[in-house]
């Protein structure tokens, strides 16, 4: 999933698009990580998506939107790449 995320952040960099948007990908004191992602000027800007909660226990879960210009999510600690994977799945049915 990084490459993939790698790739799509390569393919939006035309010299300008970089400089004003950005992937952010944090920890949380949960323990988590936060993943936030600039989607504006990309063929994903507008795309909404309401929050989406995917708990299987405490310590298994993904919460993830669209809001038209950024793809927020957050995830339990082993979840990572399955949180980028919904950010994937959605880039590629646009």
């Amino acid at each position: 999933m990084i490459i993939w995320l790698q790739n799509w952040f390569l393919q939006h960099c035309d010299g300008a698009w970089e400089h004003e948007h950005q992937i952010q990908i944090m920890t949380t004191d949960n323990p988590g990580w936060s993943v936030i992602i600039d989607i504006t000027d990309t063929e994903a800007e507008g795309t909404t998506v309401p929050y989406t909660l995917i708990e299987n226990e405490e310590e298994d879960w993904i919460g993830f939107l669209f809001d038209g210009i950024q793809f927020r999510g957050g995830c339990s600690v082993l979840n990572l790449e399955k949180l980028i994977e919904k950010f994937k799945e959605r880039i590629v049915s646009l």
